[in-house]
C-alpha cells in the first residue's frame, strides 16, 4: 500500500535525523524527503477517506474489474503524490533562488526538518489540518451511511445483534486507522499544554499506525483463512486452485451483492488497493 510505504519512509527519516545532520547536504535532502513523505502520507489518508465514502455511497465495488491500467488508482496517485511534490518543490525553489527574504526552509542549525515556524505552519501544518478536517467529514459520512444501510436492511436485522455490532465496530476502527483520525491527538497535544496524557496517546496511536494497518488488513480473519487453506492444501496434496478458485469464481458484482451491507463494507475496506 502506498500509505504504508510513505509512513515507513517518514518515520525512518525521523529516526535517522541524528545521522543525517552530520552532512548539511544530506540533512537538507533528508528534510525535504521527510516533508514530502509526511505530506504524501496525509494525502493518502484523505484519498482513502474519500474513496471509502464514495465506494459506499455509489456501490462502486459492484462493477466488474477491468483489465489493464486502473485509471481511478492513477488519478488517486497523481493527487496524493502531486500535491506534496508541488509544495516541496516550491520550498526548494524558494530556498535556492535568492529571490525572497524568507529564512532558510530546510536544514538550518543542523536540524533536518523545516526550521522556520511560519514556513512550517504554512507548508506543513495547514495542509495536514485541511486533510484531517476533510477526513473527519468523510468518516462521519461513512458511519452515517453504514448506520442508515444497516437499519434499512432486512438481511442485517436477521443476523445476531452481538455479532453485527462487533463487525460494525471493527469496520469503524479499520477506517479510523486508514484515514488517520488519531492524528487529531497530535494537534491537541501541541496546542493544549499541561495535559501529558494527550502526548502519550498521540505517540502510541500514531507511531503504531502501520502496525494497526497490518493487523487490520494483513492479519485479519480472511487472510488467516487463506493461509490455513494453503497449509491444508500442502498437507493433503490437493492443488490450491481446486479448493479455492470455485469459491471466488464469477464476477465481483455477484459476490458483493449477496453480502449484507456490513459484510459488503467490510470486504470493501479489506480489499482496498490504495
Amino acid at each position: 500500500m502506498n500509505l504504508v510505504a510513505v509512513l515507513f519512509f517518514g518515520i525512518l527519516l525521523f529516526l535517522l535525523a541524528g545521522y543525517l545532520k552530520q552532512n548539511h547536504a544530506i540533512c537538507m535532502a533528508g528534510a525535504a524527503t521527510a516533508h514530502f513523505a509526511w505530506l504524501a502520507a496525509f494525502a493518502w489518508m484523505t484519498v482513502l477517506s474519500i474513496s471509502v465514502a464514495y465506494t459506499l455511497g455509489s456501490k462502486m465495488s459492484q462493477r466488474h474489474q477491468r483489465r489493464g491500467i486502473d485509471r481511478e488508482l492513477v488519478a488517486y496517485m497523481c493527487v496524493a503524490y502531486g500535491i506534496p511534490l508541488t509544495i516541496v518543490c516550491t520550498c526548494l525553489t524558494l530556498q535556492f533562488c535568492d529571490c525572497t527574504d524568507l529564512p532558510v526552509i530546510y536544514a538550518e542549525a543542523s536540524i533536518c526538518w523545516i526550521t522556520d515556524a511560519t514556513v512550517r505552519a504554512v507548508t506543513f501544518v495547514v495542509p495536514i489540518a485541511v486533510g484531517l478536517a476533510l477526513n473527519i467529514v468523510m468518516y462521519v459520512y461513512t458511519v452515517l451511511q453504514v448506520r442508515r444501510t444497516r437499519q434499512a436492511s432486512k438481511v442485517v436485522r436477521n443476523e445476531g445483534t452481538a455479532d453485527t455490532v462487533k463487525e460494525e465496530l471493527s469496520i469503524y476502527v479499520k477506517i479510523c486507522t486508514l484515514v488517520g483520525l488519531t492524528w487529531v491527538f497530535g494537534f491537541v497535544s501541541q496546542s493544549v499544554t499541561g495535559i501529558l496524557v494527550f502526548s502519550y496517546i498521540y505517540i502510541i496511536l500514531n507511531y503504531l499506525q502501520a502496525v494497526f494497518i497490518f493487523l487490520s488488513f494483513c492479519l485479519n480473519e480472511r487472510v488467516r483463512g487463506m493461509w490455513r487453506q494453503k497449509v491444508q492444501a500442502k498437507r493433503t496434496g490437493v492443488p490450491k486452485n481446486s479448493t479455492s478458485q470455485p469459491k471466488h469464481g464469477g464476477s465481483t458484482s455477484t459476490a458483493t451483492t449477496n453480502l449484507s451491507p456490513i459484510s459488503y463494507l467490510n470486504a470493501t475496506t479489506e480489499n482496498t488497493k490504495l
